[in-house]
This record gives structure tokens, sequence and C-alpha cells, in this order.
């Protein structure tokens, strides 16, 4: 896939490490078991903040605010 901002090497790993991010947050890698789900609930909700903070730092050229 072809990326529509030029990334270095550096930039295209927190891509990445973002895109993995979003795969564990699919809906279907829910455990099974009320107490499970509820835990991969909030780990989920860390996880999608966290893949959106970093393609934020990656879209804004690693700006913290």
């Amino acid at each position: 896939m072809a990326s529509r901002i030029e990334l270095d090497a550096a930039d295209r790993a927190y891509v990445d490490y973002a895109r993995r991010l979003l795969r564990e947050t699919e809906p279907e890698a829910c455990p099974e078991g009320e107490t499970a789900a509820k835990a991969w609930q909030v780990d989920r909700i860390g996880k999608l903040l966290a893949a959106v903070d970093i393609l934020l730092r990656v879209i804004d050229g690693g700006e913290q605010r």
C-alpha cells in the first residue's frame, strides 16, 4: 500500500505499531467470558487511544502537546 505522505523509517515503524494495536481491538479478538471480556474492553480503549496518539504524532511531525 502506497503512503499518501512521505514517512521515514521511524514513522513507518510507528504506523505499523499503530496498525497492530488496531488489529488487536477488532471485535473478533474479544475473549469469551464476562470477566475476560470486560478486561479486554478496558485494554481495547487504551490501545485505541494509543493508536490515535501515535498517528497524530506522525502527522504532526513528532510534536507533543
